[in-house]
């Protein structure tokens, strides 16, 4: 199993991208957490995983507020002992053009999508830094290149997370911690896009799993081998000849 022995944290980690994500994790001998706003779909998803054979729990997390992501990191080091892999996958769109876009719904969207990336990091890092290994994965889109009308605002925090991960793949090298961000190359069908997109034909869009099996790719990395990259999951899947 390529994450056996592993310790992985996955915001955002009770549905969608997030839930897919830690499915493989536990699929490949990681154990998990489930840290979510929502702790009764946190618990639910962690009980789920549990019958696959590993520790998964879950755990009441806001991530734009630093106490609750502090005690979060604390309860994971007190119950596991070490945190391998960080997987910034929390995050949420507010999709109106920017002036039609209130200021509480920029507030949200910078505030889950970046300070929500920054503090889980910068609150997992120090263990990462001690033990000398880690691999921290920051989930971004497509639209960070390139944003259609009514999408500005969280393409503008998504392109933010592409050069945070950049620059702090650099600093944190030394640690032997890879830094990487990955893109979904497309529409994604979860449950919540289905809902969101009532009147969109969604059988051609890509199943989460897809960027699961590139989330593991990457969650087996380290300083020494892929780090600094900021790249679509099919993009990732080909240059290193992983099967879809």
């Amino acid at each position: 199993m390529k994450l056996e022995n592993k310790v992985a944290i996955v915001t955002g980690g009770a549905q969608g991208i997030g839930k897919a994500i830690a499915t493989a994790y536990v699929r490949e001998g990681a154990d998990v957490v489930i840290a979510d706003v929502d702790v009764n779909a946190a618990n639910t998803t962690a009980s789920e995983l549990q019958k696959l054979g590993r520790r998964v729990i879950g755990i009441q997390t806001d991530v734009t507020n630093e106490a609750s992501v502090n005690k979060m990191v604390d309860k994971v080091m007190a119950d596991f002992g070490h945190i391998d892999i960080l997987v910034n996958n929390a995050g949420l769109g507010h999709f109106a053009t920017f002036m039609e876009t209130p200021i509480n719904g920029l507030d949200l969207v910078i505030n889950v999508n970046i300070r929500g990336v920054l503090l889980c990091t910068r609150s997992v890092l120090p263990h990462m830094m001690n033990q000398k290994s880690g691999s921290i994965i920051n989930i971004s889109s497509r639209v960070s290149y390139q944003s259609g009308r009514g999408g500005v605002t969280y393409a503008a925090s998504k392109a933010a997370i592409d050069r945070f991960s950049w620059g702090l793949a650099e600093e944190v090298g030394k640690y032997n911690i890879a830094v990487n961000c990955l893109k979904p190359r497309g529409p994604v069908r979860t449950d919540s896009n289905v809902r969101n997109n009532p009147d969109v034909d969604s059988s051609k869009w890509d199943n989460p799993e897809l960027m699961a099996k590139a989330a593991v790719f990457l969650a087996a990395q380290d300083a020494r081998g892929v780090t600094g990259v900021v790249a679509l999951d099919e993009q990732i899947m080909r240059w290193h000849g992983i099967p879809k």
